[in-house]
């Protein structure tokens, strides 16, 4: 199983790989998580089905991309991410919220629009450690706000605490031989359950709007 100091160890790994690439620039991340979780439990799953509302959220970090040419780009991220999920009834709406430390590194393709201008797709694996999380229940007739905090471990039940799944991506970039900026979409497909002991798991599904500055490093 991953643990946090494999996390660290795959940051450091994806560097040392990357770094044979001619154009190498550090930077940034900032953006905007739109996310639910779908249920290992199909009867969980069915009765949430119409109740389910996107959960809001932020992603900030560090951001690495490596060029070697025009058309294959690889980027190395590794950043904090609110996850989770808001669901909506009569009686009272409740929020899942969790907190990520998560790494990805995608491979893209650019189209060159003009001179230093790209339209990127990119696909590539993530892998996280789930760090934070609590649940907030708001009682609609009185307003009453109850937030407790998610217990990973207790003696009775344990989840699991890392996730991993695949992110596709769609961007625009800017790139010359000083700097990079850009903005992209991303869709992350969790495929690892935090089902554990005794507990009923579920996968993660996130949508984000990132933007992205970084500076050239080196040569």
């Amino acid at each position: 199983m991953l643990s946090v100091k494999k996390l660290l160890l795959l940051v450091i790994m994806l560097l040392v790989a990357y770094k044979s690439y001619s154009q190498f620039y550090i930077g940034g991340r900032v953006g905007a998580n739109f996310s639910t979780i779908t249920y290992d439990n199909k009867n969980i799953q069915s009765s949430f089905k119409n109740d389910r509302k996107l959960q809001q959220g932020v992603n900030a970090g560090l951001s690495i991309l490596f060029s070697q040419n025009e058309v294959l780009f690889f980027n190395a991220d590794i950043f904090f991410s609110q996850k989770g999920m808001k669901v909506s009834q009569y009686s009272s709406d409740g929020q899942n919220r969790y907190g990520y430390l998560q790494v990805e590194s995608l491979g893209r393709y650019a189209a060159n629009l003009k001179k230093n201008n790209y339209l990127t797709f990119g696909i590539g694996p993530y892998f996280s450690f789930w760090a934070t999380g609590n649940y907030v229940t708001i009682d609609n007739a009185t307003g009453l706000k109850t937030k407790s905090k998610i217990e990973f471990e207790t003696p009775d039940f344990k989840y699991n605490r890392f996730d991993g799944g695949i992110v596709f991506a769609i961007g625009y970039l800017f790139k010359n031989d000083c700097k990079a900026w850009g903005m992209d979409i991303k869709y992350e497909v969790g495929m690892v359950s935090n089902a554990g002991e005794n507990v009923d798991g579920s996968k993660n599904r996130v949508l984000s709007v990132n933007l992205y500055y970084l500076f050239k490093f080196g040569k």
